[in-house]
């Protein structure tokens, strides 16, 4: 077992002070800052301390708003639109997925949309769409075992192998998900043709009664 001793670590000539000397820990100082309301100390930085401590904010048209999102309600729907409408407008084709945008709401097919563009209000609704892009597995790397190979150490053969034939299946594997693209797709077509299909619905159905009279 070595030995620790003040010559072994070059401390020969170094003063001596205990943890528990005086000369240690000469003298406390008080220490001034910004505390939140929750107790956080953030020193000269007020903007953190206030941001922490409050629960609202006023947006900058004036209102109130919660800190937790970005600005007001009114503000944020603006925003929203504009960034939909600043993306570029493509034709759609009817097969791609599509997507409502800064949402969740997924369609397969233009049935599906014109069915739900049914229960919306041509005249207040704003039915934005995006047109949904592929997503794929990612490759797998050997990188993956950088922290277990020694350095500039290789896979072994048959996992290099096995890696290679794999990566190439996820090569070749089919889209997995869809995401949300950066093209809005030219909603028009679909109100033109909902109100083809409602206009057809309501002359069937007109035939039908005169029918039964």
């Amino acid at each position: 077992m070595r030995r620790f001793d003040c010559e072994s670590q070059g401390m020969t000539n170094q003063k001596i002070v205990m943890y528990d000397s005086p000369e240690a820990a000469t003298y406390r100082t008080n220490i001034s800052g910004w505390i939140a309301s929750t107790g956080q100390f953030w020193g000269n930085d007020e903007h953190m301390a206030r941001w922490s401590g409050c629960t609202h904010m006023t947006c900058a048209c004036g209102k109130v708003f919660d800190k937790r999102t970005l600005r007001c309600d009114s503000c944020q729907a603006k925003a929203s639109m504009e960034k939909y409408y600043a993306l570029p407008m493509v034709e759609w084709d009817g097969v791609t997925p599509v997507c409502t945008f800064d949402d969740d709401r997924y369609f397969f097919s233009e049935e599906e949309v014109l069915d739900w563009m049914a229960d919306q209000d041509p005249e207040t609704a704003e039915v934005r769409l995006v047109l949904c892009e592929p997503g794929r597995l990612g490759y797998v790397s050997e990188d993956n075992w950088a922290d277990d190979l020694p350095e500039d150490g290789e896979l072994p053969g048959a996992v290099q192998m096995a890696l290679d034939a794999l990566n190439e299946a996820i090569k070749n594997a089919p889209t997995v998900c869809w995401w949300a693209g950066k093209q809005r797709i030219n909603v028009e077509p679909l109100w033109a043709q909902l109100k083809a299909d409602q206009a057809k619905e309501q002359d069937s159905s007109k035939a039908e009664r005169e029918q039964e009279i």
